[in-house]
């Protein structure tokens, strides 16, 4: 969901692919968009797991600190993918992905497997009906919307993070 300016929101379903605004006399609801349901594949485990295993968004917290002797303190165990109900099929969409331009379009990236990470998005407007499809250059992840333009960055082979302007 998302929030407009003007203080009504916009709400992403899963089950049946629409949009919804909330806020008017009425909710207003878009048809539902046709997908093709993504299976969900060993390789799709292997990026949500390493996603897992990241430290930086970790919160450890010992008690009392390493003891004497110890170089470091321990380490929490390391999640494994047996551990997780996974479901068959990838959702439409990611969580909390919905991005709302400034002119009011609302931009919902599509999910993607594993094997294939080119960006793609859904417009849509404010009765929540689709108004079609945005695909970015392989790599690319979108980080903002602005009054005609979008930044998105692409990270280059030294790790190096560059951010590119498009118009839209």
């Amino acid at each position: 969901w998302v929030v407009a300016p003007e203080g009504r929101v916009a709400v992403a379903r899963t089950g049946d692919y629409r949009v919804e605004w909330y806020g008017g006399a009425a909710p207003v609801r878009g048809a539902p968009v046709r997908y093709d349901r993504l299976k969900v594949g060993a390789g799709d485990k292997q990026v949500f797991m390493s996603a897992m295993r990241s430290t930086r968004n970790r919160i450890t917290v010992n008690s009392g600190g390493p003891g004497p002797g110890d170089a470091q303190p321990p380490r929490p165990p390391e999640p494994s993918a047996d551990e997780f109900d996974w479901p068959e099929y990838l959702p439409p969409f990611p969580a909390r992905s919905l991005r709302l331009a400034p002119e009011g379009q609302l931009w919902l990236p599509r999910s993607t497997t594993a094997r294939d990470s080119t960006p793609v998005y859904d417009l849509f407007d404010a009765s929540g009906t689709h108004t079609g499809r945005v695909t970015l250059p392989l790599g690319r992840r979108l980080v903002g919307l602005g009054k005609g333009v979008l930044y998105a960055t692409r990270t280059d082979e030294d790790g190096l993070q560059w951010l590119e302007r498009y118009r839209r």
